[in-house]
């Protein structure tokens, strides 16, 4: 019976984060959502509090806590301070409940075909809008103001950063799927197509350059396990492309791409700075803002890294790894450290078949949190939650086929 209940709040919760539309019906704020429903999973499941991803959540939350009360002027709100802590909690205790009691992967299967279904619908009505207005989630999605009513029928910019943390699953996915399930291999490649068409339509230059690395990762390395012959190989084609990454050769990719891209969207403009970089040696535009406010996280790091900056009001919230080296220091960032390691070694050794494709989904999202600060409600989500069932699906599939193919 519980897991019944908890699989139906869960159900609810994604519809919530997935489906901005439902939001018309639940005019709350974003923390009381989370709250409500890691507080009904709690008491379902007051077990999941003994997990150590969870109590160095506590842990990490207590921390941003206090410095929020001794007035540390990096958190202006306490929103600064729940609401990331909420939305990472939340897509922890889903992983968590997974993997403690989610033996016949009904619930993971669940979360994993509303989140998709959701965000490819989503897609399908978003696409056009943004063939006819490239900026409109980057002015806030579904979190815009239009005629003073809350605009829903749009994905969020959040989701755009998200969803590049699939990609590499995905493919894989598809390439297991081909020989053994076309219907759901055609069923994940229409999918996969339409996430991907988002992404490249939605502005965001960041998850449209990861997609495209990541979509390359899935395609060329669809391996299960890191075996010292896979691992030579990645390692190989690592060294061959850091030698393409020059002008001579980066410069007519760039330009190609520019090609199928709007001229005045983000992307193309982005691109086109990146091209200025490599042809002259010096940034432009955004990218070179962007290039100042990173260092200016990692400058005031390295004056105080032991125990972290006392001019707080200095960090840049363009780079979160960056941003809060600074904050914290060495010292008192340990519990963030030992959450992330607890976290993806946790699900590293639960998976079977898609350890590689769940390790270059972390790698995207570390490197997102590197590049970007804005990590959304919906795209911790992703990285915590989202990323890890789908290599749990991923790896119910093959051994579902593998059974079928035998008998």
């Amino acid at each position: 019976m519980r897991s019944k209940v908890f699989s139906i709040i869960t159900f609810i919760f994604l519809l919530v984060w997935c489906f901005p539309p439902v939001n018309i019906l639940l005019p709350v704020g974003g923390a009381l959502k989370l709250a409500i429903f890691e507080v009904i999973a709690v008491l379902l499941y007051p077990n999941l509090l003994r997990k150590r991803t969870i109590v160095m959540m506590f842990v990490y939350g207590i921390m941003m806590s206090v410095y929020y009360i001794l007035g540390n002027a990096y958190f202006t709100t306490f929103a600064d301070v729940i609401v990331p802590f909420l939305s990472m909690l939340a897509g922890l205790i889903i992983v968590e409940y997974s993997l403690a009691y989610d033996n016949d992967y009904k619930y993971t299967r669940m979360v994993v075909c509303v989140v998709i279904t959701c965000n490819v619908i989503m897609a399908v009505i978003s696409i056009p809008q943004l063939l006819v207005n490239p900026m409109l989630l980057r002015k806030g999605g579904n979190e815009a103001i239009e005629d003073g009513v809350g605009y829903y029928w749009a994905t969020s910019y959040h989701t755009l950063h998200g969803l590049p943390f699939l990609i590499a699953p995905m493919i894989f996915l598809i390439r297991k799927l081909y020989k053994v399930n076309k219907k759901m291999f055609f069923l994940w490649l229409v999918s996969t197509i339409i996430l991907v068409i988002l992404i490249v339509v939605g502005n965001a230059v960041m998850s449209f350059l990861l997609t495209i690395i990541m979509a390359l990762m899935g395609l060329f390395f669809a391996y299960e396990h890191f075996t010292s012959r896979n691992v030579t190989k990645m390692v190989v084609v690592g060294v061959i492309s850091l030698l393409l990454l020059n002008p001579t050769v980066m410069v007519p990719i760039i330009e190609s791409v520019q090609k199928v891209l709007n001229v005045d969207s983000f992307n193309y403009k982005r691109l086109d700075e990146i091209k200025y970089s490599m042809i002259y040696g010096e940034s432009e535009g955004d990218l070179e803002a962007r290039q100042n406010l990173y260092a200016r996280s990692q400058d005031l790091f390295w004056k105080s890294p032991i125990v972290g900056t006392t001019n707080p009001e200095l960090i840049s919230h363009h780079t979160w790894i960056w941003d809060r080296l600074a904050l914290y220091g060495i010292i008192f960032i340990i519990p963030l450290v030992l959450l992330f390691i607890f976290h993806v070694k946790k699900v590293y050794r639960n998976l079977e078949h898609s350890r590689v494709t769940y390790s270059f989904g972390v790698a995207t999202y570390l490197l997102m949190l590197y590049l970007k600060n804005d990590f959304g409600i919906i795209t911790w989500l992703y990285a915590f939650a989202v990323l890890p069932l789908l290599c749990r699906y991923i790896d119910a599939e093959i051994e579902n086929n593998y059974i079928n193919k035998i008998r």
